[in-house]
């Protein structure tokens, strides 16, 4: 309509100009000119106007009608639209490219997925290896000191034998056909060579013998170091393969999304051009043929025309007038009648709101009151249950709580369960710590793609691969060195180690927490939570769904605050792991395959 509201207006506009082309003619060949010079000054002011309005209308014939114009738009857009569906066909191929490439690429990062987990599993080999290795070294290396111990404990024993070795070369003994004064000599060193060579050869002969498998163990030993060498620099080329695979990863995806995206947002805008332009040429062509009905109506109805053109002239200017003045009340009133339904409305909305917060405001305030009221009861019945506690047995320190611990506590509202995860570190008090970093385990969750387990976490009892693969070095409930029982368990592992994700899961917090590092919360589902701490990087975001053997982090170069609350015999970084079922912490060992 509103289209063809502004395509009338030229129309009236010539058509009004007509009419005063035809009265003017009238009163030029019709009114004598004595008549009209006793015309009064309104008359002439009416000459005048129709005269200007001819001068018009003769520069409008001059021009090109409305429907050589239309035609020309017309043929315009047409050129246009053909242009844009040339440039949309080309968009969509380079689309449908783009969709084959993120398939394909698609299929690359899965088959990079599974290269990261082999590489994660073969450098947990080689960990392994080189622990093995270490083991080797290290009762090769004590062989040796102890064979140098005994070596240095007999060396006395070992000079005096060289040395009755060397006088018995330098000055053997006697021959027994002597001289009568030389026979008592020759006899007793007769009967000294008796007891003493006998000694000598033992004695040589397990000193060569240790001697020999000294030898043997530095052969063995210097074997074993160049093993070791090879088997690191194997780790940390597979460590380097690991890195390059990860960022491969990240770059194949952001940068094909993002040329896939770029490439969407380009089709639509040429899809939305082209269904306003098909809409404009629909409208042209209707304005044509209605533009090309008019103008012969109006050459038709000229002659007649001209014949009212005086009197209807007149009338219109008239009605024009009256419409103008009409329209201008009414635009008047139509905008006095908005702003006061705007002003209404404002206030209706005002009102409301107002409403709103004052029914919020008692609520809270009728929630406050019966929180402060069980709370009330709740510190009565404590207070009634320590009193009485305190007159049946003697008080008791209460047992701080677990240095290093993470904690998730379940909270029960009255419509809803949440979870909430804290961490105490070492030295967190709880009773005078007046406010714990809180994160709310279902805000995490609404965050996460729908994306689940391939298999329900409580059926993985025994199937599951640690994410380090160094050894234990406290278990879960076993006693710290200073006598704190702990919730989860510890592993030693080298600096750099990759950390795998111990099952699918998703990823519930992702970040660093306190003194312990960078933290990472798994939802593995059926209720259970993975909390991993004491990782130097973390390669994953909150959010993300993992596969079991993932990388999902790497480990630093020396242990963080909070792991290192005891010593468990070793200086190198520990990964902290615990496992936890509706907030209560389980036994991780149940879970591992070795």
């Amino acid at each position: 309509m509103k289209g063809r509201s502004t395509s009338d207006a030229p129309r009236r506009t010539r058509l009004l100009g007509v009419i005063l082309l035809a009265c003017v003619f009238i009163v030029t060949h019709y009114i004598p000119p004595s008549a009209r010079a006793e015309e009064g000054p309104g008359d002439q002011l009416l000459v005048v106007a129709a005269d200007e309005t001819t001068d018009s209308i003769e520069t409008a014939a001059l021009q090109p009608t409305r429907s050589a114009v239309l035609e020309r738009q017309r043929r315009q857009t047409l050129e246009e639209l053909r242009t844009i569906a040339s440039n949309s066909e080309v968009t969509e191929k380079v689309l449908s490219r783009l969709d084959d490439e993120i398939r394909s690429l698609r299929n690359d990062r899965n088959e990079i997925r599974e290269a990261m987990i082999e590489a994660a599993e073969r450098q947990k080999q080689a960990s392994n290896k080189l622990d093995e290795l270490e083991a080797q070294i290290e009762d090769l290396s004590s062989q040796e000191g102890d064979l140098k111990a005994s070596l240095a404990e007999r060396r006395a024993l070992l000079a005096e034998v060289l040395a009755a070795l060397q006088r018995l070369g330098r000055k053997p003994p006697p021959a027994l056909l002597v001289k009568p004064e030389d026979a008592l000599g020759s006899v007793r060193s007769a009967i000294l060579l008796g007891s003493v060579v006998p000694s000598l050869r033992d004695e040589t002969v397990v000193l060569l013998a240790d001697l020999e498998k000294l030898d043997a163990v530095r052969d063995e030993l210097s074997v074993r170091m160049g093993s070791f060498g090879d088997e690191l620099a194997s780790h940390r080329r597979e460590e380097e393969r690991l890195k390059r695979l990860a960022a491969r990863k990240v770059s194949l995806e952001e940068n094909n999304l993002e040329r896939r995206d770029t490439v969407k947002r380009r089709a639509d805008k040429l899809a939305g051009e082209a269904e306003d332009l098909k809409g404009l040429i629909a409208a042209l062509d209707e304005d044509v043929k209605t533009a090309r009905m008019i103008e012969e109506a109006e050459r038709k109805a000229a002659e007649k025309a001209r014949a009212e053109a005086a009197e209807k002239a007149r009338q219109e200017a008239r009605l024009a007038r009256e419409r103008q003045i009409a329209a201008e009340k009414a635009r008047v009133e139509e905008a006095e009648r908005v702003a006061r339904l705007d002003a209404e409305r404002r206030a209706a909305e005002a009102e409301r709101i107002a409403d709103e917060k004052r029914v919020a405001e008692a609520e809270r305030a009728a929630e406050a009151e019966r929180d402060a009221e069980a709370k009330r009861v709740a510190a009565a019945e404590a207070r009634r249950l320590a009193d009485a506690e305190a007159a049946a047995e003697p008080e008791s320190e209460p047992e701080s709580a677990d240095a290093g611990t993470v904690i998730v506590a379940e909270a029960e509202g009255e419509d809803d369960t949440s979870y909430e995860v804290a961490a105490l570190s070492a030295d967190d008090d709880p009773k005078t710590q007046s406010e714990t970093e809180v994160y709310d385990i279902e805000a995490l969750r609404s965050r996460i793609r729908f994306l689940e387990p391939s298999a329900p976490f409580s059926t993985m009892k025994g199937r599951l691969s640690r994410p380090v693969a160094g050894r234990r070095l406290i278990g879960f409930g076993e006693r710290d060195d200073i006598g704190r029982e702990t919730t989860g368990a510890s592993y030693a592992s080298r600096s750099g180690d990759v950390v795998t994700a111990p099952a699918d899961a998703k990823v519930l917090y992702s970040g660093p927490f306190r003194s312990y590092g960078e933290v990472l919360i798994l939802d593995a589902g059926d209720g259970y939570h993975v909390v991993l701490a004491g990782m130097d990087r973390i390669d994953v975001d909150t959010g993300q769904f993992v596969s079991a053997g993932e990388p999902i982090a790497a480990m630093g170069s020396r242990r963080l605050a909070s792991v290192n609350a005891t010593d468990f015999g070793t200086e190198g970084p520990a990964l902290y792991v615990e496992f936890r079922k509706n907030g209560r912490p389980v036994d991780p060992s149940a879970w591992w395959t070795d």
